[in-house]
């Protein structure tokens, strides 16, 4: 009986921290980001869900912006470490290793928007954002790991 709980509590926890953070980045794209190529992609796969005015009907205010312009990176950098942190062998090392890597994949796609190699728009302070998230999933998923030792 104690297994089960303990692979619902995987489960959980997988759910909260990868697919979660991945639904909700892709949500507020496909609201308030209808130019992105991943809301056009989405909308050209499912004509009927297609609410790319929906975004135009909110103020344009600081949260929108902080919304569309950087929430969202947000919930994928989390997305993509929690994923790694919870593949990855559990030691510091490998630690180390996942916000390393995780970083180091953000900071990337940055420069290929720099550099016109794909689309979007270079921001330093997505660099920063996804690095915050980076770290703030690294210590949530450390501390669960801990729990269940």
């Amino acid at each position: 009986m104690k297994r089960l709980s303990e692979k619902r509590k995987a489960v959980i926890v997988f759910s909260s921290a990868v697919i979660v953070p991945l639904l909700l980045g892709t949500a507020i794209y496909l609201l308030f980001a209808p130019s992105v190529f991943l809301s056009r992609f989405i909308a050209a796969l499912f004509p009927f869900a297609n609410l790319s005015g929906f975004g135009s009907l909110l103020p344009k205010n600081a949260f929108t912006v902080f919304l569309r312009g950087w929430f969202c990176d947000m919930c994928w950098a989390f997305s993509l470490e929690s994923c790694v942190l919870l593949i990855l062998p559990k030691s510091k090392r490998f630690f180390y290793l996942s916000f390393a890597v995780s970083v180091s994949f953000s900071l990337f796609i940055e420069l290929l928007q720099k550099y016109g190699v794909i689309a979007g728009v270079f921001d330093v302070f997505d660099m920063i954002v996804e690095t915050l998230a980076v770290l703030s999933a690294g210590f949530i998923i450390k501390i669960i790991m801990e729990e269940k030792t």
